[in-house]
């Protein structure tokens, strides 16, 4: 087998070795097994053994060797310990009968001797006999690409970490490759200027792509303060160096150790800081000034050549192109760390969105939305904040074009991934303004706002910042919520309904708030659950909806009173006559919430309601948000319902009026009127006590005077059994506060 290289990318580094390992043993036991019985050339067991040979290849693909291990009988592959199973014994027991502690498979392993490996493998012979010896067969047939209990072999399994398959763990190639490199500055940088000869001597045996891929990351995360005290340590072991030999050895080490500080974020800080101390000390600078140098020219040569790039790119005319040359000079301006001139190229590119010249705007596109695709969302924060920045106050003041849509998108795409949703806060609150609804119809004044909206609003999207908000804390859930209010779509409002009946309470309540913000769109989703016939369905035996419906319903219910707009009355008009009892609560305060007439007017519908709870809710809540126009339907209901007429009363007393007080007045001094309205159903005396109180609500001139002709009109024998009754303690109350 010889190793093919392949472009090593993210995906490359999230496979799962744990996974991959435990697959490969599978597939080992088993050819082992097959060979064993039907013998190496055998056409089953030429299948079989194409299975862990092609696994084999794909652990190639980031390895470059794969080591099994037998430690104190326990089996370990790519120093995994594997999960205990049928599998793994059978490698063991083949292992244990050979006396075998290590096997190593290279890279450039074929299947001819993969085959003659695994038919000596199984095949049971006396080890007494040095003959007999697996690593004897292995020289006899010059099989040079396994190695049994060599000393490499047994270097490499015990030079590294161990670990725990059957424990939760990083078994990523980035995650394991990250902890075979160590932190060790002079390895990373022997590693950096000699490659796999570097890698060999330490024992590293993860492929040389993979390596050269994650050691700029490795670097950029070394604290800067360890790589100036290693510098400043070796730069005194140069001065203090005796012997010339000794001297060059230092001084190589050196600048093996100063070259790093390409990949590092913080680089030019760092190099300031080294040249500002050794100035300080006043120590000759020479040498430093000389290793400078050739990283200065690294820089100069980054920015001539993006200018270079750009200058050919933006030349008219020249319409054959492709954006890879600038993604590259332009990734190496971010890793020299020269983020103040990337974000200037931004800024120029930001720029040429509005040349009259169509094909420079859309050249100029391209470009921006490469250079954003390229930065690093660990170390490169201030560009994406800046470009932002730009973004916002060009569509604040009404600047863009229409390509600006593909760059806003671009900015918002990374912003998310990057999980910055104070930038997408600001991005998308932007984008609001000049978004506005009309009759239920959403027009916005710019096409490019519109397109950024729709690339967003996507359900992926969603989804994704519904999911950040179930576990975010304070402030980051704030930020969401602040995204998906100034998104402010129907789909942000469905998506939240999925939400909330969550069983966080505090998830619950944080969808409801948002909710509660998205005026229209959260008033047709709720809408149409309330109008959804299907969703109030339940056992025929049952009046209760079952939970997973009831919360849903109740907090639909509960949203459309948060957003108090008179069109919420009409869903909430369908349910009434819904026979569990909660719903017709929840209907109860949100109309009250809503107020107005028509709630009014369904108000008054519901004083019907077969329970006492809620009709005497509904009267009282008339009295609560009605007005004066409402007294006529009020007398109406008291009339038609002798059950609520205490609370109409009082309801009445509440709405005043002229008409209230005229009727309530007229009640008072009708005895006739008053034993009708009783109707039998109540007493008078709670009737009088409640019509006393009400023109005490109203407590205008005509209303006092009433109590008090009242109280005088009495007779002596009346005023002496009415001195210790509520109602002429209530006339007394009231009258006191005159």
């Amino acid at each position: 087998m010889h190793h093919s290289k392949h472009d090593v990318n993210e995906s490359t580094l999230n496979i799962n070795l744990n996974e991959l390992v435990h697959g490969f043993a599978r597939e080992l036991a088993m050819a082992a097994k097959k060979v064993s019985i039907y013998g190496s050339g055998h056409p089953v067991a030429n299948r079989s053994l194409a299975k862990p040979f092609m696994m084999a290849a794909q652990i190639f693909n980031v390895k470059r060797y794969v080591n099994i291990n037998l430690l104190r009988g326990e089996l370990y592959i790519l120093n995994i310990c594997l999960k205990d199973s049928v599998f793994t014994k059978e490698i063991i027991r083949f292992m244990q009968i050979l006396d075998l502690s290590a096997i190593l498979f290279e890279c450039h392993l074929s299947m001819n001797e993969f085959t003659a490996f695994m038919g000596r493998f199984v095949k049971r012979v006396n080890v007494s006999d040095h003959r007999n010896l697996l690593s004897a067969y292995l020289r006899e047939k010059k099989i040079d690409s396994i190695q049994v209990n060599s000393e490499f072999a047994l270097e490499l399994f015990e030079s590294h970490r161990q670990y725990r398959g059957e424990v939760d763990g990083d078994f990523s190639v980035r995650g394991m490759a990250l902890q075979q490199l160590g932190d060790d500055l002079e390895t990373l940088a022997a590693i950096a200027s000699s490659g796999e000869q570097a890698l060999d001597a330490y024992r590293i045996d993860f492929d040389c792509d993979v390596i050269s891929y994650i050691l700029p990351e490795k670097i950029a995360a070394l604290p800067p303060e360890r790589l100036i005290s290693s510098l400043k340590g070796l730069y005194h072991n140069i001065i203090d160096s005796k012997g010339e030999t000794s001297r060059d050895n230092s001084v190589e080490i050196y600048k093996s150790v100063w070259r790093l500080l390409d990949h590092h974020t913080d680089r030019d800080r760092i190099v300031q800081m080294l040249e500002t101390d050794s100035m300080a000390s006043g120590e000759n600078t020479s040498m430093l000034r000389d290793l400078c140098g050739p990283a200065m020219a690294i820089k100069q040569d980054s920015v001539e050549r993006i200018d270079q790039v750009l200058d050919e790119l933006l030349t008219e005319g020249n319409d054959d192109y492709t954006v890879d040359a600038f993604a590259d000079a332009f990734s190496r301006l971010l890793k020299t760390g020269q983020r103040e001139k990337a974000v200037h190229k931004i800024h120029h590119l930001i720029d040429r969105l509005a040349d009259n010249n169509v094909a420079f705007r859309q050249k100029a596109l391209n470009l921006l939305i490469s250079s954003i695709e390229h930065l690093n969302l660990s170390t490169d924060q201030i560009v994406l904040e800046r470009a932002v920045e730009d973004a916002v106050d060009r569509v604040i003041h009404k600047e863009e074009t229409y390509e600006y849509s593909e760059f806003i998108r671009q900015l918002l795409e990374t912003s998310l991934i990057g999980q910055r949703y104070d930038l997408l806060a600001r991005l998308t609150g932007a984008m609001a303004v000049r978004r506005k609804i009309e009759r239920g119809v959403t027009i916005y004044d710019s096409m490019a706002i519109k397109q950024g909206f729709a690339g967003i609003n996507s359900k992926e999207v969603l989804d994704s910042l519904i999911g950040e908000l179930i576990h975010a804390d304070f402030q980051k859930s704030s930020r969401i919520r602040e995204v998906l209010v100034n998104i402010g779509s129907e789909e942000v409002a469905l998506a939240l309904t999925n939400i909330i009946s969550h069983p966080d309470r505090h998830v619950r309540q944080q969808s409801l708030k948002i909710l509660g913000e998205l005026g229209k769109a959260s008033l047709k989703v709720c809408s149409q659950i309330l109008m959804d016939d299907g969703i109030f369905e339940r056992d025929a035996s049952r009046h209760e909806l079952p939970d997973c419906k009831w919360y849903v319903i109740r907090n639909s219910i509960f949203v459309l009173g948060l957003l108090k707009d008179v069109e919420g009355v009409a869903p909430l008009r369908l349910r009434i006559n819904d026979n569990d009892i909660r719903v017709r609560r929840e209907i109860v305060s949100a109309l009250e919430k809503i107020g107005g007439e028509d709630a009014c007017d369904l108000l008054v519908l519901m004083a019907d309601d077969p329970v006492k709870e809620i009709r005497d809710r509904a009267v009282i809540t008339v009295g609560l948000i009605g007005t004066s126009d409402m007294v006529p339907l009020l007398i109406d209901t008291a009339r038609r319902y002798p059950a609520v007429t205490i609370h109409a009363i009082t309801a009445l007393g509440k709405l005043g009026g002229e008409e209230a007080r005229q009727f309530l007045v007229g009640l008072l001094d009708d005895g006739d009127s008053l034993a009708d309205f009783a109707g039998g159903q109540i007493s008078k005396d709670d009737l009088r006590l409640a019509i006393v109180k009400a023109l005490g609500s109203i407590g205008d001139d005509g209303s006092i005077d009433k109590i008090k002709k009242y109280k005088d009109n009495l007779s002596t024998t009346q005023k002496l059994f009415f001195k210790n009754s509520p109602v002429n303690k209530a006339i007394t109350d009231i009258l006191s506060k005159q």
